[in-house]
């Protein structure tokens, strides 16, 4: 079982309150430019190198996910669960995190050029060589 969507492009989808829970669920280098995943539950779910420009992910569950490379530009990540995700390399340039739990999320290398991480959880993340952040 699992579901695999490489290379899928879900620009502009609307998935509120959607649930994948199965941890074979794959969907590396998927697009979900501008979609609207509003309370959706990820949790464990591989989305490496995954595009989600403009996405709406508010009170969305993406504990630990991997999410390597993933691209946040411009998002909307308001009390988003990134709590234990790999997020090494990930690009968050001007998203909004206000409130997102990061607890043990591995943010080596990501670039919060811009980004609002006001209220955000963030005790032992990994910051090694982020920018556009300095951890403190």
């Amino acid at each position: 079982y699992g579901c695999q969507a490489t290379g899928a492009d879900l620009s502009d989808s609307t998935f509120s309150e959607t649930s994948f829970r199965d941890r074979q669920t794959t969907s590396s280098t998927v697009c979900f430019d501008s979609a609207k995943l509003v309370r959706v539950a990820l949790p464990d779910i591989d989305l490496y190198a995954g595009s989600f420009h403009g996405a709406d992910l508010s009170d969305a569950n993406l504990s630990g996910a991997d999410l390597r490379y993933a691209l946040f530009i411009e998002a909307t990540l308001v009390r988003v669960d990134l709590s234990e995700a790999n997020l090494q390399s990930a690009v968050f340039t001007n998203a909004n995190l206000t409130g997102a739990n990061l607890a043990k999320a591995n943010l080596t290398a990501a670039d919060f050029t811009g980004a609002d991480l006001t209220g955000a959880r963030l005790t032992h993340a990994v910051f090694d060589d982020c920018r556009g952040y300095t951890a403190g």
